[in-house]
């Protein structure tokens, strides 16, 4: 009986392990997928007359689809940031992975958002930024430290701003 135990454990054990590495598999190769067609990302953007906001970063999914996220170029992982931004763009520092760089050219609009992925904050919580990276619609989410500070974001993009939150959409 106790034979029939370890080799009941054993073979539990090796299913397991199969099946976090079909897992870590999976999760690499869709990511190299995604990396091939979104191309490099934006380089450092030089800031002038910058302000720095402490947030998270949340996602970077595809354009209106705020279950699809970007797992390519170290975007899958959320993370505390540090968020600069002005006229010139947005610079998201994040916490063990690359920055994020989106130059004010490729950004489309700055609203609000309540969820994305398995992220559901209260209403408007979320800073969705919505751009163009090499001809793909993406949208990135931030999630300020306090209220105020995503207030002085959003006047800052105001003239990219568009009412899609003011609809009660999460997307």
């Amino acid at each position: 009986m106790e034979q029939q135990l370890t080799q009941l454990t054993g073979a539990l054990l090796v299913a397991v392990a199969a099946f976090a590495y079909l897992a870590l598999r999976a999760w690499r190769n869709h990511a190299l997928e995604q990396a091939r067609v979104l191309g490099d990302l934006p380089p450092e953007i030089a800031h002038t007359d910058a302000q720095t906001s402490e947030g998270f970063y949340v996602a970077t999914t595809v354009a209106d689809e705020p279950l699809n996220r970007l797992k390519a170029k170290g975007l899958g992982m959320r993370g505390r940031a540090q968020i600069e931004y002005s006229k010139d763009g947005v610079s998201v520092w994040r916490v063990g992975e690359d920055a994020l760089h989106i130059p004010i050219s490729a950004v489309l609009t700055v609203d609000q958002a309540t969820a994305v992925i398995d992220r559901a904050v209260e209403a408007g919580g979320l800073s969705r930024i919505s751009w163009l990276s090499n001809n793909s619609g993406l949208d990135t989410y931030l999630r300020f430290a306090n209220g105020s500070e995503q207030q002085k974001f959003h006047a800052a993009f105001a003239h990219k701003a568009n009412n899609r939150h003011s609809q009660g959409e999460s997307k």
